[in-house]
């Protein structure tokens, strides 16, 4: 079972908002990286529920708890309130996951309140102290784009494809080079080292996670040449190190595409000259700009 991204929910509550993040993290994260009951293949008639979530957590780097106004004191049948019941699907998504490790995300939806520790369960009170974000009506764009960011970490350590929107081919080091100070240029996608990438952590500064991009073939990161702060100034790749022009964030673009921004200079990456031909340069540019500044990130592994 795959999946890095678990969505929990009441289905009474938040099914809508539950369904509108997932169809949005599809398009950043792929389907094969998300566990959302309504959409998941383990869930057939018979299943041992308890033993499904289990098992699915297992898999999972993040868990986004979705809150609604009523979750707190939602009843059942009997009017008991669920989050007492042991058997309770929510609870125990959250004590699973809490028991597993895993980084709780809570998303208050539509002006919920994190719930105090006296309004808990002894056993959930944890959750009163948790971070949580935002989604509302008015703002759900926005709101779901910050919690994308958040979720990024989901990247680290993995293979992936970095395809240009515009012209849809990889970046790439120019002619498999490994030494330091080689271009990058988009090329058709192969099956070739030097057209993959991973992401190490470089950091975090005021709220954002910074990123080396590091090639395979060389283990070489992307870095701004000569650390210059103008347009056009092109990528090349060198040996990571801790210098700002090493450095970037993933930002949100819209339809599942990312800006990718350098931390010195602040601009982002894009094909030069907006060109559709293979072996076209990499430069920064001030953001943001055309389809040519947005790159899709496909995992490979």
């Amino acid at each position: 079972m795959k999946g890095n991204i678990f969505i929990s929910y009441r289905s009474d509550e938040s099914a809508g908002y539950a369904r509108a993040l997932y169809d949005r993290l599809c398009m950043y994260f792929g389907k094969e990286q998300l566990f959302f009951d309504a959409e998941s293949k383990t869930i057939v008639p018979g299943s041992d529920l308890p033993e499904v979530i289990k098992n699915a957590i297992g898999f999972c780097k993040m868990f986004i708890l979705l809150i609604g106004k009523n979750w707190l004191l939602a009843e059942d049948e009997s009017k008991r309130r669920k989050l007492d019941d042991p058997k309770d699907y929510v609870r125990l998504e959250i004590l699973t996951a809490c028991d597993s490790g895993i980084q709780i995300i809570p998303v208050l939806i539509d002006g919920a309140k994190i719930p105090s520790h006296d309004e808990l369960p002894d056993t959930l009170s944890f959750l009163a102290e948790k971070k949580a974000l935002k989604i509302s009506n008015e703002d759900f764009n926005s709101d779901i784009d910050r919690l994308i960011m958040t979720l990024t970490p989901i990247f680290r350590g993995r293979t992936f494809y970095i395809i240009a929107k515009h012209s849809g081919k990889c970046l790439a080091i120019d002619q498999i080079r490994c030494d330091n100070n080689a271009y990058v240029v988009q090329y058709e996608c192969l099956n070739y080292d030097n057209h993959k990438f991973r992401l190490e952590d470089a950091g975090e500064d005021a709220g954002d996670h910074y990123w080396y991009i590091i090639a395979k073939h060389s283990e070489k990161g992307l870095s701004i040449e000569k650390a210059a702060l103008d347009d056009y100034a092109k990528v090349v790749q060198y040996d990571c190190l801790n210098y700002d022009n090493h450095k970037f964030k993933l930002v949100a673009a819209g339809d599942g595409y990312w800006n990718i921004i350098n931390k010195h200079s602040k601009r982002c990456l894009a094909i030069e000259q907006m060109s559709p031909y293979d072996g076209a340069k990499v430069v920064q540019y001030m953001c943001p700009g055309g389809d040519n500044h947005k790159f899709k990130l496909k995992l490979l592994e």
